[in-house]
């Protein structure tokens, strides 16, 4: 189209100049017959046809361009979901390994940078690539040598500008990602300790280790913006010197005026397009070199997550029948972490009857939470296996098993939202049954500081990670949470511990009696609370060392009742 509106200007300019073409040109002649216009209106009707040719092409470059923004936000809405899928569906081990800041920062700011800097540059850069080289080729068409001379000077000044920056290019590219990354996990620090940061006064630390960080980053987003812009002008005054030059040759040339005319115009008009479409080719390559470290940064996994098939969210599967109807077996259970050379947890084996309430102690680093990681499927055993009703735990059976899982940990997730968002989380808002999660709170006896404490009772908005809430409020919002999808299997990870021990004893109590036909494992802080344990299992250095009930444990073993000494001294 930019060639089309350049080519038509030309039949006006050189009729307008030599009204004589009408006769001795036939293309002029038949345009002639076909308008079937008197002679002195068809350089009017001339004009009004390289109008529209020109209104067409202005017509066509908006429509592409906002094509081109609506695919490229295309691209960068898939990508993103793509992306986020793909991280949501990595096993636990992998969010273990990777820090949830990282993912963000990937997810947030470098697949921005991918599309902004790398992907929506590329199709730029084909764009002006194809304007300049159709309208060249017209221009060589018409007038080689001049066309020939043109385009070595402003490829030469490119070269020889895009060789002198290139590598400060690079240098300004590894800022951006730099200073994203730091900046991401410096702010989430600051944020998520400002309880502590305001007893301390110590926010000033964060800005001095901040302040350095983003003026590198501005400094490296002025330099890209000057060195993507100043060739732009030089490169202008340098082609319009060319031009004056050879515009002097073919006025003196023997062709004379009637021929450079209009040959002078439909240059203008071509370099018009040409010189914008370079300088933006050019912009575009420096923004891709610019940005060329966060496209690598997230590379590997864009080219995973692409190739990654969708996972169905456990969670929202309907349940055709119970996966647990007589035991747990636990074969010689061992897992070693990534990167580690100690086993934390080496060939346990042990049996958790069906119905059963199961206790699980041992010190600090004794392997009970990995334990009930293994038994929650959030990581596979190094060697050994679990047996659900003499099956073997695996790949196909997991999302079943899963959504037989309720799990309460000691620090529970508390999203931004209200009381009843949190009870009933990740429940379609449309699905939420209140009464059901009025009974929740009630077993978890948070109902009572709810209904009377809380203006808006079950809509009460938490605060961010339930800053609103006291430790002991948020371990029950987590209980009650864990009891509103009415699983039949309860882990609970230490998740009274920040309750006194009537509350606690409460708590245990309602949970007991709403979940008599339940199996139920606890990993409690205070072994007290085990006391209603069917069986004990003792863990210490990632062995099981004993088991028995908590009586017959304190009579026995050596270490369990060392460690019921030490709690209740403390």
């Amino acid at each position: 189209m930019d060639m089309i509106g350049v080519v038509s200007v030309l039949p006006f300019l050189s009729l307008a100049v030599n009204p004589q073409l009408l006769h001795t040109n036939s293309m002029l002649a038949q345009v002639k017959n076909w308008t079937e216009v008197s002679e002195e209106h068809l350089l009017f009707v001339l004009g009004l046809l390289s109008l529209i040719a020109l209104l067409l092409n202005q017509a066509f470059r908006l429509g592409s361009g906002w094509y081109g923004q609506f695919v490229t936000h295309q691209i960068w809405w898939s990508l993103h979901k793509r992306m986020f899928r793909y991280y949501l569906n990595q096993p636990y081990l992998y969010h273990v390994q990777h820090s949830g800041n990282v993912l963000l920062e990937k997810l947030q700011v470098r697949v921005n940078a991918a599309v902004a800097g790398v992907i929506s540059p590329l199709f730029l850069l084909i764009s002006s690539f194809f304007t300049t080289v159709f309208l060249l080729f017209l221009l060589i068409l018409a007038k080689p040598e001049m066309t020939m001379i043109l385009l070595g000077i402003m490829s030469a000044f490119y070269i020889l500008v895009f060789q002198r920056i290139k590598l400060k290019l690079d240098f300004y590219g590894r800022v951006s990602p730099e200073f994203s990354a730091k900046s991401f996990k410096l702010i989430s620090e600051a944020f998520g300790a400002i309880k502590e940061i305001k007893v301390l006064q110590n926010g000033r630390v964060y800005l001095d280790l901040f302040d350095p960080l983003a003026k590198r980053y501005c400094n490296s987003q002025v330099k890209i913006q000057l060195f993507s812009t100043v060739p732009g002008g030089l490169v202008e005054v340098v082609t319009f010197g060319g031009i004056l030059l050879v515009s002097v040759l073919m006025l003196n040339s023997s062709e004379g005026l009637q021929q450079a005319v209009p040959l002078l115009g439909m240059y203008a008009l071509a370099l018009r397009r040409i010189l914008p479409a370079i300088q933006d080719a050019y912009r575009q390559i420096a923004q891709i070199r610019f940005h060329k470290p966060s496209f690598q940064i997230i590379h590997d996994d864009l080219v995973e997550a692409l190739s990654s098939k969708e996972v169905h969210n456990p969670q929202f599967m309907k349940r055709e029948s119970k996966p647990l109807k007589r035991e747990i077996v636990l074969e010689n259970l061992s897992f070693t972490y990534p990167g580690s050379n100690s086993k934390v947890l080496d060939s346990i084996s042990l049996k958790i009857p069906c119905g059963s309430t199961i206790g699980i102690a041992g010190g600090s680093g004794a392997g009970k939470t990995t334990l009930v990681d293994l038994i929650l499927g959030l990581h596979e055993p190094d060697s050994g296996c679990i047996l659900l009703d003499g099956k073997p735990l695996n790949l196909q059976n997991l999302p079943e098993w899963m959504a037989c899982l309720g799990y309460a940990p000691q620090a529970g997730f508390i999203a931004d939202g209200t009381i009843t968002r949190n009870i009933a989380f990740g429940i379609p808002e449309t699905e939420i049954e209140m009464q059901k999660v009025k009974n929740m709170a009630k077993i978890a006896q948070l109902s009572e500081f709810i209904e009377s404490e809380l203006p808006l009772q079950y809509e009460t908005l938490v605060g961010e990670r339930g800053v609103r809430l006291s430790g002991g409020q948020r371990q029950r919002l987590g209980i009650a949470r864990t009891l509103y999808n009415d699983p039949d299997v309860l882990v609970f990870d230490e998740s009274t511990s920040a309750l006194d021990g009537i509350t606690e004893e409460k708590v245990m109590d309602s949970i007991q009696n709403f979940s008599s036909k339940k199996t139920i494992l606890l990993i409690a802080h205070r072994l007290t609370t085990l006391k209603e344990c069917d069986t004990i299992f003792l863990l210490e250095d990632g062995k099981l060392i004993d088991q028995g009930s908590y009586q017959s444990l304190l009579e026995l073993s050596l270490t369990f009742r060392s460690m019921a000494r030490e709690i209740s001294e403390k």
